[in-house]
């Protein structure tokens, strides 16, 4: 018992801290580490964040009376160059995911400049930055209409790629879908002793969770911090792309069993606690199923509770409805107001938490 309680202080879990944030910005530290992990981690976790994060971006611009990216406009300033590369840095803010393409609308008139908060969005979109400039329009006379193609992706997409099925009357953007900019990482030797010597150093600091690996860290004075900064263009917040990081690289290490499966089979959510085989009255609609798979982070919830969640590696909705409340509320960082408003928004869509065992 002893032996075992040694141990257990011998090692521990490393931990994710906000050094500082805002809504563009993030530092975050990792630590503590294995020496060699620190750059194994940093590089995949920022090879992630660039490339792999989805986002909103305009993809085409119908512009009224323009047909050509180097004509000019009546009394407006730019010309329409310049303006296709004001509308491409739009920062788009998803508020629930989407698939189909959606039309932003934008119809200004006067003199004055023409800002992102001028854009008239759907339900699905918000703008995030508002402040950012678009075009200029010098008389009192002037008008600028313009309707613009969102869609969802990511990495970035070429306007020469979209050209040949760009609809009539609309120009294509190179459109950048990922809402992350900029990404740095560095590593620095630690010396760490336990989690209530560092509580003095980590005070005001906000953690976000912790890993699941184990680092031992008795007599051992080559460990490892993991030191990352980010940027985004305000879509996402730096903490939330670095989480939806995380849960990319999880799924990226997970090895599905080789088990073929009945594809007409319906598929349904198993009660914690239940056998495979035991019958469950469970039925799911054929167009619920593609939910099921549907990663946390990209589904209309509770954000409290998806970082909670995702900190338990619980990804994605199927696993989340194989769970019931007294064990969510065992989870860290998931209390009952989370809970509550997961619950209502689980039945919003349909779904609903595993239900206890009957004693």
């Amino acid at each position: 018992m002893a032996l075992a309680s040694v141990k257990k202080e011998e090692e521990t879990n490393p931990r994710i801290f906000v050094l500082k944030e805002d809504k563009r910005e993030g530092k975050f530290l990792v630590y503590p580490l294995e020496q060699g992990v620190g750059h194994t981690i940093g590089s995949a976790l920022r090879r992630v964040l660039l490339s792999q994060i989805e986002g909103a971006a305009i993809t085409e611009v119908r512009i009224e009376g323009i047909y050509h990216p180097l004509a000019t406009i009546p009394n407006v300033l730019e010309d329409v160059t310049i303006i296709l590369l004001n509308l491409k840095e739009v920062a788009i803010r998803p508020l629930r995911p989407f698939k189909k393409v959606l039309t932003m609308h934008l119809d200004v008139q006067g003199e004055g400049e023409v800002v992102a908060a001028d854009i008239k969005t759907p339900p699905e979109l918000e703008i995030a930055n508002p402040e950012h400039h678009i075009a200029t329009l010098t008389e009192a006379e002037a008008r600028l209409r313009m309707d613009m193609k969102v869609e969802m992706g990511k990495g970035f997409q070429l306007a020469s790629v979209r050209e040949a099925k760009t609809q009539l009357g609309f120009l294509p953007l190179t459109a950048i879908f990922t809402p992350v900019k900029k990404v740095a990482y560095y590593v620095e030797a630690c010396y760490f002793s336990g989690w209530e010597m560092e509580e003095e150093k980590s005070t005001g600091q906000e953690y976000l969770g912790e890993l699941a690996v184990i680092t031992p860290y008795r007599e051992r004075p080559n460990l490892e911090k993991l030191t990352l900064e980010i940027t985004t263009n305000g879509a996402i917040t730096p903490s939330e792309a670095l989480g939806k990081a995380f849960s990319i690289l999880s799924r990226y290490f997970q090895i599905n069993p080789t088990v073929e499966e009945d594809e007409n089979k319906p598929i349904i959510a198993v009660p914690q606690g239940a056998e495979r085989n035991d019958p469950v009255d469970v039925k799911i609609e054929p167009d619920k199923e593609e939910l099921l798979s549907a990663n946390l982070e990209d589904l209309d919830l509770p954000i409290r509770a998806v970082h909670a969640l995702l900190n338990e590696g619980v990804t994605t909705l199927r696993e989340l409805l194989s769970l019931t409340e007294k064990k969510l509320l065992s989870l860290r960082n998931l209390g009952r107001k989370s809970l509550e408003q997961l619950k209502e928004r689980l039945s919003e869509m349909g779904f609903s938490l595993a239900k206890e065992e009957e004693q």
